[in-house]
């Protein structure tokens, strides 16, 4: 059954064993995921992903994600998986002195915000053994951390993101420089109403560079960089003309230069690339060409190549299409190092919706390979007639990984939009899980009901709504007889790892 599957990895152009190009689609256990970022080290890939577990109500409620490592044709070779923890797009870095991952975001409150930023470490080649930290800034002022971006430095590790003030409700941007576990820096930036940081770099001249978004009350957003020297002490600083709201997305070029991802005048679902010179002055922009009103482009990423070009990534619309109706795919782009469009090229799968059809996804994050291939992960959705857990319809989003030669092509026709369609399976191992994979399907059920990963379950229980206990298994197998029940019950599994987890359920 489709629910004893480990990771899927499906809609595959053409056998992986011999072409280099593909696009995959990797599902865990029909629970939602993407992908948020791709770093590349020593040949192996790693990719930070987020999850929705099921929390100790049996809910799909719970914020997770970890790591995966992939070769150069997205097999997994190994993964995590981290409870109560969400991610973002610059969440991993790499010690290659000490062979260790420091992987970062905020920590998981359950309806509530998050009040902390949270680093998970592990050595690469040990996965599972994870060590925890946690960053609050002193004033119980700042509330609702929402961790962004994260970086080495000058043997700081750096936790970027912003936080909310409970007396003025500002949003700052909150930054911490970590060292041996502890506190070194701690310091905020306020350039008016929401001042949130959306990604950091390290320059040429070993500069700190921040890229904001500043929204001033009553106009437009304008984005602001900002690098700060070795003693935390701004050196230089730019703005941009107040224009609207593109995420400020940026990278260094090669030559000092800076690229920003910026909104289009007139146009405020259609982003543009800013190059900026080191005096300040605008060295070139880059609009897309064929814009008009219906279409959206937004840019998540950007990149310089190894040949000086650039390449970007986020996601692509055109409302004025009708079959399909891209409202939202995931998209990617080449420049050259001057600012001319070399390409683009979108992806999309068909979700067929009781109200009709619609398509949605992005591309988070690409990185350069060896021979010049190009390999993006994102978000690709699919739609649940039915969820065992949510016990409705709900939308699906898969991990997307697409592979492309460096002119952005998986075939000979090299659409500009290319449907994924011709599916292949191939069974990798999945994360590292627990609770978040054990459950009692269908739900509903009649007579019968599938326990999966009950090899992780010590005893279940199953409650009447008034508390009684109905049924009780000690070491359950596979199957469980349900025969005698009818109505809605509360099966409770008590794991082998000593924690609990409960489950909605209904017989009839």
């Amino acid at each position: 059954m489709r629910y004893l599957l480990g990771i899927i990895l499906i809609y595959c152009f053409y056998n992986v064993s011999s072409q280099t190009t593909f696009a995959k689609i990797m599902d865990f256990n029909n629970t939602p995921q993407y992908a948020d970022q791709l770093v590349e080290y020593k040949g192996d890939y790693y990719m930070a992903y987020t999850q929705v577990c099921i929390d100790e109500d049996g809910d799909l409620f719970e914020s997770c994600g970890g790591v995966i490592k992939l070769d150069n044709h997205a097999n997994v070779l190994d993964s995590n998986l981290i409870r109560r923890y969400s991610d973002n797009n610059e969440c991993i870095v790499i010690d290659s002195i000490q062979n260790k991952m420091y992987l970062t975001g905020e920590e998981y409150f359950k309806r509530d915000y998050a009040h902390r930023f949270m680093v998970n470490e592990f050595a690469l080649d040990s996965f599972k053994n994870i060590k925890q930290s946690f960053y609050k800034y002193p004033s119980n002022d700042q509330i609702n951390y929402f961790q962004k971006s994260s970086v080495q430095w000058n043997n700081n590790l750096i936790l970027a993101g912003s936080s909310r003030d409970i007396v003025d409700d500002d949003i700052k941007t909150l930054v911490f420089g970590i060292k041996k576990f502890e506190p070194d820096r701690i310091f905020t930036f306020d350039f008016g109403l929401s001042t949130l940081v959306w990604s950091v770099d390290v320059d040429i001249n070993n500069n700190l560079v921040f890229y904001f978004s500043n929204q001033i009350r009553f106009e437009n957003d304008r984005s602001i960089i900002l690098k700060l020297d070795t003693s935390f002490q701004e050196v230089w600083r730019w703005e941009s003309p107040k224009l609207g709201e593109q995420l400020p997305y940026g990278c260094q070029l090669s030559d000092g230069r800076l690229i920003v991802a910026m909104h289009t005048p007139g146009l405020s679902n259609i982003g543009s690339v800013w190059c900026i010179n080191d005096d300040k002055s605008i060295a070139w922009k880059m609009e897309f060409p064929e814009i008009n009103g219906g279409q959206q482009r937004r840019i998540l990423g950007l990149k310089q190549l190894k040949n000086g070009d650039i390449v970007g990534v986020g996601y692509y619309g055109d409302t004025r299409n009708d079959n399909p109706d891209y409202i939202q795919i995931p998209f990617i782009f080449r420049l050259t190092n001057s600012g001319q469009l070399k390409w683009l090229k979108a992806f999309y799968r068909d979700i067929t919706l009781p109200n009709g059809n619609i398509v949605y996804g992005y591309f988070s994050d690409v990185v350069e390979m060896e021979n010049g291939d190009l390999m993006a992960v994102g978000r690709i959705d699919n739609f649940l007639e039915y969820d065992p857990i949510a016990m409705t319809e709900r939308a699906d989003p898969d991990i997307l990984v697409v592979r492309t030669d460096a002119n952005g092509c998986i075939d000979d026709q090299c659409a500009t939009v290319t449907k994924i369609e011709h599916t292949v399976g191939t069974t990798a191992p999945a994360p590292s899980v627990d609770v978040a994979y054990t459950y009692l399907f269908p739900n509903p059920g009649t007579s019968s009901l599938e326990l999966l990963n009950n090899d992780l379950v010590e005893r279940l229980e199953i409650f009447s709504i008034t508390g009684e206990v109905v049924k009780s298994i000690q070491q359950p197998s596979k199957t469980i007889d349900v025969d005698e029940l009818k109505g809605m019950y509360v099966a409770t599994f008590l794991l082998k790892n000593g924690s609990t987890y409960r489950q909605k359920l209904i017989i009839h």
